[in-house]
């Protein structure tokens, strides 16, 4: 049985005011169930089993706790579709930044095969520059050409990493959400399963007034046995 206060001692993520209202609503038909519940059987014990107020009390209460489980599974229908719509944009960003990894990577991969090319220009031009003095100009040329590649691929190297640190982030969120979404919907299934067997307890405790009616009506219209008499003497 839910307690009074559950629905906004569990509310979803960021919840906004249609949620708080959904929340406050579950609540008051919470209250009002248990309210009329705790003082039902009372009520139908100083009343006659086939007193008619015996089954509209019943029915009252009946109606509390449908309007109860109608309050609760609302709040919870809003809940699950703003976790879906939550899981939604969290998947979609994840894939965003799958993409943005694998651009990275072929960044890092473009600009580590630039490095490595102008690296190795730079190198056979200073190389054959120590035999021709004519080839200095080219070696001051392709130096700074270098350096600037070199400081171009660690970058990209950083820019790759920082994707993966956000991708991993990214995945322990949209896991966050998945499982939020589970327990939501865990929550629902027990809430109908729970709403059936009152509605059930409801059906069955009306059947028993009646059956206590039929069974004590009928000892009242039951003739009373009447007393022998005995026979007169000649």
């Amino acid at each position: 049985m839910a307690s009074p206060g559950w629905a906004q001692q569990n509310p979803p993520p960021a919840p906004n005011a249609t949620v708080l209202d959904l929340a406050q609503a579950a609540d008051t038909r919470n209250t009002e169930w248990i309210t009329l519940a705790s003082g039902m059987e009372q009520r139908v014990a100083r009343l006659l089993p086939c007193d008619a107020r015996v089954r509209s009390s019943i029915e009252e209460v009946s109606r509390a706790s449908d309007a109860r489980f109608s309050a609760l599974v609302a709040y919870w229908q809003d809940a699950a579709a703003q976790s879906q719509e939550q899981a939604a944009a969290a998947k979609k960003l994840l894939a965003d930044y799958d993409a943005r990894l694998n651009a990275a990577k072929e960044d890092s991969a473009d600009e580590e095969k630039e490095r490595a090319y102008v690296s190795q220009q730079f190198l056979d031009v200073r190389k054959s520059a120590a035999q021709q003095w004519a080839l200095s100009d080219a070696v001051n040329l392709l130096g700074p050409i270098a350096l600037a590649k070199r400081d171009a691929a660690v970058r990209a190297v950083a820019r790759e990493k920082l994707a993966e640190q956000s991708k991993v982030g990214l995945t322990e969120i949209a896991s966050t959400v998945d499982a939020r979404q589970r327990a939501i919907e865990k929550v629902r299934q027990a809430l109908t399963t729970e709403g059936n067997r009152w509605r059930d307890y409801y059906v069955a405790r009306i059947t028993r007034a009646q059956i206590e009616c039929q069974l004590t009506g009928a000892a009242t219209a039951a003739p009373s046995p009447r007393p022998s008499v005995g026979k007169k003497g000649n």
